[in-house]
């Protein structure tokens, strides 16, 4: 009721003073509450929300006088401001329906206050105080806010290029004496104390003489409060200031500390209430984080619910003005595109009424924000991975997600974001799209043998694709059909759909490495050899003797370097050297020590199906007893894995008759066991 009453009384005084407010319409009001230890002359700076329908405000004194208010930066219905007092007042907050002009830049009473001005002109030689001064006045205002110290690497309202700083600031001096003042900054910047230029440093340059305190000048204070100023004209992309202070008897100097100036003192603003006095729901945000790739973004936005106590909530809903909703007075929310997106908070009360309350919320680049902290950007990852499987997402968060993954190369997060996601119903074919299907989701299927679903993410894609990407997927699902699959007149059909023309260099040599595999085994092993070896590569062929030797030698010790790395246990990396070595050299494909290496590394990691088919095609080559031998228990070792034990019997068997004395044959004893009781257990 007293709230009530001084809220009427300002405004009953408004009207009688003939003051905007009246003519303005006041919709809503809020009480501003200073800081009892504000105190004389300071500046207030004051945080709020202005409510959808409102585009003006007015800070108002008990006696319904307007307070000059000076706007620091807006961001949609998110507005900072600062104003000076003379002293611990009775404010109040009018938010009007129609907007007021704002009040110039004022000079603060109090604190450090840094603003920032684009200059309508590149800045090439800013020669003095005076010319910043002159380009000041004519340059358009960025933002500002208080600052702690001159420490700045970056503008905080926009691109660094072509702007202007001012550092605006009381400093105390604890005692009489010669001071000393540094700058070190990216092109002109200067110090005044009293108004009088201490250090000058114009012109365009870097910051390195001022790193190493060469840039400085020396004046004579008083003890007390003095007059402090920083201007900085920065013209280029990179962005350094810094101020620093040696005082009388010190050795080094320092970072002029936030002790050093006068404070400025935060207000807090009370609950949102009606010009009648009643209070009202209302809610806030801020801009939590930003992570970057490129074209894509991720912002994630913090919204939180005030509602009175005594309205008595019992649900709080939000429409995030992007398509979708959530639930609860405090919610997190991940958006993918950068615009003004109308929020709106709807309080369900206790006695079946609702309060709606809107506001503008700006999504924008964040300048400063750090954006390359990898815990951080996996957990906004994380967030929007839910989101999109709770409430969805934008269409420009498939992007974001897909790059974010590509970028951490995300391959168990990619197949569960394909499998769980509506990624293939709203991402269209394009070339993102084919990278995280090309470089994670589909080779994580590869790595756990779901090559059923490998085919169908493939076929998904094809559907709705365009050349040369259409091709592109052709070419990879053919790739499975002839190799894991062994489907070999499914995968040359495929083969021969597609279109060389939207093939690159690469893909047209792996396009001829699968025929070369589907001619193996229907043709044997002279037509594959053929194919293979007339395959260019960028490796020249030995021109004589000795180099034809240093290649043979270079082969077989990348060999035996696979084979040590499959004894301990590095079956990826084997599979890494065996690759390199293929692509070397696309005829060593069949040769049959390789391929015995090649389906080991690959049964040791599990992936006994692509391991059966690459150590079935080793039986079709050329090869001596003992690698006979090596390769049909590896194979025999395979199929008991897939639990085929008939063929993993018969393997055994060849081996016995073709190879009795070999040590594969005293190897196959204990696994022959194993495979009879299976057998006995009526396993096939």
């Amino acid at each position: 009721m007293k709230t009530s009453a001084i809220l009427f009384a300002i405004f009953l005084s408004c009207i009688l003073c003939g003051h905007p407010a009246d003519k303005k319409n006041v919709s809503y009001w809020k009480t501003i509450k200073i800081p009892a230890e504000a105190k004389g002359n300071v500046s207030v700076s004051l945080d709020f929300f202005l409510p959808a329908e409102c585009s003006g405000y007015l800070l108002l004194n008990r006696n319904g006088k307007p307070v000059k208010i000076s706007l620091q930066h807006r961001e949609g219905g998110h507005v900072n401001v600062f104003f000076n007092i003379g002293g611990s007042e009775e404010l109040s907050l009018a938010f009007l329906k129609e907007e007021v002009a704002s009040d110039e830049l004022q000079s603060n009473a109090s604190g450090l206050l840094h603003a920032v001005k684009k200059a309508s002109e590149h800045l090439t030689n800013v020669d003095s105080v005076d010319t910043f001064k002159k380009l000041w006045d004519k340059s358009v205002f960025q933002g500002a806010l208080f600052e702690e110290k001159v420490f700045s690497g970056y503008n905080p309202f926009g691109t660094s290029n072509d702007t202007l700083h001012s550092y605006d600031g009381d400093i105390r001096i604890g005692k009489a004496g010669s001071y000393r003042f540094y700058t070190a900054s990216t092109d002109a910047s200067f110090i005044l104390i009293d108004g009088k230029t201490v250090v000058s440093w114009p012109g365009l340059h870097d910051q390195s003489k001022g790193t190493n305190n060469e840039i400085f000048g020396d004046v004579v204070l008083k003890e007390g409060l003095h007059k402090f100023r920083y201007l900085h004209a920065n013209s280029g992309g990179a962005l350094y200031a810094v101020a620093a202070i040696l005082p009388p008897g010190e050795k080094k100097n320092e970072v002029i500390q936030k002790a050093a100036f006068t404070e400025v003192y935060k207000a807090s603003v009370g609950q949102l209430e009606y010009r009648d006095g009643n209070a009202t729901s209302e809610f806030s945000w801020s801009n939590r984080q930003m992570i970057n790739f490129d074209k894509d973004c991720m912002h994630e936005v913090e919204f939180t619910a005030a509602v009175p106590a005594d309205l008595k909530a019992q649900k709080i809903t939000w429409d995030f003005g992007d398509g979708t909703s959530g639930e609860g007075a405090k919610v997190s929310h991940i958006y993918f595109k950068r615009c003004s997106y109308p929020v709106t908070m709807t309080a369900e009360l206790a006695d079946g009424r609702r309060r709606k309350e809107k506001q503008d919320v700006q999504v924008d680049f964040r300048f400063g924000q750090n954006e390359h902290d990898d815990n951080v950007t996996n957990e906004i990852m994380r967030k929007a991975v839910q989101q999109e499987s709770a409430v969805g997402i934008q269409p420009e968060g498939y992007d974001a997600v897909m790059a974010a993954m590509l970028f951490y190369r995300q391959k168990k997060e990619a197949e569960l974001f394909y499998q769980n996601s509506s990624l293939m119903k709203k991402s269209a074919a394009k070339e993102n799209l084919f990278e995280f299907l090309d470089r994670l989701a589909v080779p994580q299927m590869m790595d756990s043998e779901n090559y059923t679903g490998a085919i169908a993410a493939w076929e998904a894609f094809v559907v709705k694709a365009q050349e040369p990407l259409k091709s592109k997927a052709l070419l990879n699902k053919a790739e499975l059909l002839v190799g894991p699959l062994a489907e070999l007149q499914q995968g040359l059909a495929i083969l021969n759909e597609i279109k060389n023309e939207s093939l690159s260099d690469r893909e047209k040599r792996s396009y001829i490495v699968m025929q070369s595999d589907a001619v193996l085994r229907k043709d044997g092993f002279n037509a594959a050899y053929k194919m293979l070896n007339d395959i260019r590569t960028a490796i020249s062929a030995p021109k004589n003797a000795r180099e034809q030797l240093e290649c043979e030698n270079s082969i077989n010790a990348k060999l035996f370097l696979a084979e040590q790395y499959i004894a301990s246990g590095k079956n990826t990396e084997a599979l890494e050297i065996i690759d390199s070595l293929e692509w070397e050299k696309p005829s060593i494909r069949l040769y049959a020590p390789l391929v015995m290496l090649k389906g080991k590394a690959l049964s040791k990691l599990g992936r006994n199906v692509m391991a059966g088919t690459v150590l079935e095609g080793g039986l079709l080559l050329d090869r001596d007893d003992d690698t006979d031998a090596k390769i049909r228990m590896e194979l025999a070792g395979t199929y008991v894995a897939r639990k085929e034990y008939l063929k993993a019997k018969q393997q055994i068997s060849t081996i016995r008759k073709k190879n009795p004395d070999s040590i594969e044959q005293l190897e196959s004893s204990k696994l022959l066991e194993l495979i009879n009781v299976k057998i006995d257990e009526g396993a096939k």
